[in-house]
């Protein structure tokens, strides 16, 4: 992260002033997801509990289920048990295409306001083709690094809920 900041400053000192507030944007959003998202992950957590456990219970008495005739009640109760977990698993999968979409249009901010510092500023900056295209890979890694953190941070919290 600091050595693509520093590679792109140097090469293109005005691109600082889309950095910023971008490098910013992406530790809000990291900070608005994990607050949601751990919640989310507890709900998905929390609602395959009672899918397990009936699961367990289904194999162990499927004998008495079948000798009292409830086949249907149980299979009334998993279906629910599913539907809310399955609900609980979309809503944290939305959030994470939420902050995935958000994550990749910052990248593609700085990489465009790149390119266009690049095109206006040429005939005043003189860059050779070369550190052009040195300054728009950079722009790339720098997108990737902060993708990399965010999703692992996320993955990481995740994980640990």
């Amino acid at each position: 992260f600091i050595t693509s900041v520093s590679v792109m400053c140097s090469i293109l000192p005005m691109i600082g002033a889309v950095i910023v507030p971008v490098t910013v944007m992406y530790f809000v959003l990291s900070n608005h997801y994990l607050n949601s998202g751990t919640d989310l992950q507890r709900l998905d957590v929390v609602s395959r509990s009672p899918i397990q456990a009936m699961l367990a219970e289904g194999v162990d008495g499927a004998t008495m289920i079948r000798v009292f005739c409830q086949e249907q009640h149980f299979i009334f109760k998993f279906q629910t048990a599913l539907d809310k977990n399955t609900a609980a698993q979309l809503n944290f999968i939305a959030a994470q295409r939420w902050l995935g979409l958000r994550v990749q249009l910052l990248g593609v901010l700085i990489v465009f306001s790149t390119s266009l510092f690049v095109v206006l500023f040429n005939d005043y900056l003189k860059l050779d083709p070369g550190l052009i295209g040195l300054l728009i890979l950079w722009a790339f890694y720098f997108t990737i690094t902060l993708d990399f953190w965010i999703t692992a941070i996320a993955n990481t919290e995740a994980a640990l809920t």
